[in-house]
């Protein structure tokens, strides 16, 4: 099994949530706040997501008040 695999099998949305259930962890955007606080999208070699990233940066700059 190769890296990309072994990620893209533990990513998968049911698996995080069955290890929610598991855990007792109630659905909360605040999860998943931590979760995109925590990863990094720079080191992603998909041009076309890159340039989604990009489009959302320009959109949603970093520090601007909502």
């Amino acid at each position: 099994m190769t890296a990309l695999t072994d990620l893209k099998r533990w990513c998968r949305k049911d698996v995080f949530q069955q290890v929610q259930k598991e855990n007792r962890v109630k659905k909360s955007s605040a999860v998943y706040q931590r979760i995109a606080a925590a990863i990094r999208i720079n080191a992603c070699t998909d041009t076309e997501f890159q340039r989604l990233a990009a489009q959302l940066r320009a959109w949603f700059p970093a520090g601007v008040a909502a």
